[in-house]
């Protein structure tokens, strides 16, 4: 999985290594869904000052409370999650690998020879 974050134009660094997606869910309930370009695991957290917002693991019956500070990791591909509704400011923080990615790893989607420092021309 840390590939993903290893080969990126530029050589650039990416903050959420060895993530390679980042979402800032903002006083947000979702409705059910699984997350199906996800690859591997992801990994949420929440913070703010709230009470309520419990993520569902629909398919496997669980509901956990999460505190501030504690880190899950689950299959958001094949498992269809939510979370319920809050009072209060919740943000909730969560990490993923885009399975499109791969394609990136093995090919640079074609754009090996544009880069510089790849034989490319550089600019």
């Amino acid at each position: 999985m840390g590939l993903y974050c290893d080969v990126q134009p530029m050589d650039r660094n990416i903050p959420t290594s060895p993530f390679s997606g980042f979402f800032l869910n903002l006083c947000v309930a979702t409705d059910g869904h699984t997350d199906p370009n996800d690859h591997g695991p992801c990994a949420i957290f929440t913070v703010g000052p709230y009470k309520g917002g419990q993520l569902v693991l629909d398919d496997i019956g669980l509901v956990i409370d999460l505190q501030r500070g504690q880190v899950l990791f689950f299959p958001s591909r094949f498992v269809t999650h939510y979370n319920l509704h809050f009072h209060g400011l919740r943000a909730s923080v969560v990490m993923s690998f885009d399975k499109d990615g791969l394609k990136w790893v093995k090919t640079e989607n074609g754009w090996t020879a544009h880069l510089a420092g790849n034989g490319g021309v550089e600019g």
